[in-house]
């Protein structure tokens, strides 16, 4: 996925510009306030946004974890103070490392789903339960299974990589989806800000982006190394794009590598997450990634 658009520019945030927090498990970030606009991105429960505009129905909003900005059902957010929500984020020690942990009725009835890599506050242990809170105080029952606390959480280092590789790959065949960062669908950025994310280390949303913010990889690929295409023009100019988008450094996709020449990605020509390989010889390349790879960036804390 490439950045938004350069036209227009936002806003500017001051100390007065309000916050609020994330009150659904996943709302859709759209490019105007009606449903049948693009979706640029998706927010999840917890994440801090800045409120640029507010009406009945629909509010413009910057997220803060990584700068973008969209429309999204004002209903969705839980407004807050700039205190309350550093106070969130701080509350916030245990990740959800499920694809979806299904969030439990008194009946135990699933009434509700938890995405992956969704950070929550976590109130109680009750033996293969937990209590986690949500951002307007009430508190949701999940399955401690499908939890891992802070002192579990991998950070990015070798373990942790491999660890989220692992739980990332379950998602080998979900549908791709135009500003995905779920299980419910995923683009290709979508993908890879999630899995940093997982790890707890925040990077741009969009693959030109990533391109431009990482280091350079010299040598061989790593697992966990992000991988990059784009197609070059001839003329080396900036590539425009229909929906308003310029596409810095021509990135247009990115992978997931896992060591060597293998990777996964979010692809629509695939229909979904795939394997994939920069290998020419294997059976499982694709003439236009061998063609248009670009390079890849790694990123540390």
């Amino acid at each position: 996925m490439s950045s938004q658009p350069a036209v227009n520019p936002e806003p500017a945030i001051t100390p007065a510009t309000p916050w609020a927090l994330i009150n659904r498990p996943v709302d859709d970030l759209r490019r105007g306030p009606a449903t049948l606009t693009e979706r640029v991105s998706q927010a999840r429960l917890g994440e801090a946004a800045r409120i640029l505009e507010s009406g009945p129905e629909w509010s413009r909003i910057r997220l803060e974890h990584d700068g973008y900005t969209g429309w999204i059902h004002t209903r969705a957010l839980h407004p807050c103070s700039a205190e309350a929500a550093a106070a969130w984020s701080a509350a916030c020690d245990t990740v959800i490392a499920a694809g979806f942990a299904e969030v439990l009725d008194d009946s135990g009835e699933p009434f509700q789903k938890l995405v992956f890599a969704t950070r929550v506050a976590l109130a109680e242990i009750r033996g293969v339960h937990a209590l986690v809170r949500i951002p307007d105080g009430r508190l949701w029952r999940v399955r401690s299974e499908d939890l891992l606390g802070r002192s579990a959480a991998p950070g990015v280092d070798a373990a942790g990589i491999a660890l989220t590789l692992g739980l990332c790959q379950r998602f080998l065949g979900t549908p791709y989806l135009w500003g995905g960062r779920t299980p419910y669908g995923f683009d290709c950025s979508g993908l890879a800000s999630t899995f940093y994310g997982f790890m707890g280390l925040d990077i741009p949303r969009d693959s030109d982006q990533q391109y431009a913010a990482g280091e350079p990889v010299e040598g061989p690929l790593l697992a966990g190394d992000l991988v990059f295409f784009g197609e070059v023009p001839a003329d080396g100019a900036a590539v425009p794009d229909p929906r308003g988008y310029v596409r810095q450094a021509h990135i247009s996709h990115v992978g997931i590598s896992l060591g060597g020449h293998g990777f996964i990605h979010a692809s629509g020509n695939n229909w979904g997450i795939a394997r994939a390989t920069l290998d020419p010889d294997s059976p499982l390349r694709e003439p236009w990634l061998t063609a248009n790879y670009r390079g890849a960036r790694r990123f540390r804390p």
